[in-house]
């Protein structure tokens, strides 16, 4: 499979990514000057946060499996999907952020991305 190819895909799976990421904290969306996410807040409930980490996995397989063919720059894109994904699966599964940090909710309410 040629390079072109590969960064075609590899465009269409890091706005997947980015979107699922964003869709657990619309708020880091938003520093990041993404107002789509204005105002929204995640649904953290056990069920809906099951169902993110079952597809984060998914998504973080396919970044691992598809693209190490990369040229450098691409690489790099890749290992930050990557990274973006594992943190967010450590908080959710071996930290158990959710059910053991109350503050991780208040995060979400910051005004801060607005002012």
């Amino acid at each position: 499979m040629g390079i072109p190819v590969l960064v075609s895909r590899l465009d269409k799976l890091e706005e997947q990514v980015f979107h699922h990421v964003f869709e657990l904290s619309p708020r880091q969306a938003v520093m990041l000057g993404l107002h789509d996410y204005d105002g929204l807040l995640p649904d953290v409930s056990a069920d809906r946060l099951k169902a993110w980490a079952d597809k984060a996995v998914g998504l973080l397989q396919r970044v691992k499996d598809e693209f190490h063919e990369l040229d450098k720059e691409g690489r790099q894109d890749a290992q930050s999907m990557e990274t973006m994904l594992e943190r967010t699966l450590f908080e959710i599964q071996d930290l158990r952020a959710y059910s053991t940090r109350p503050t991780i909710y208040a995060l979400q309410l910051s005004a801060t991305p607005y002012v």
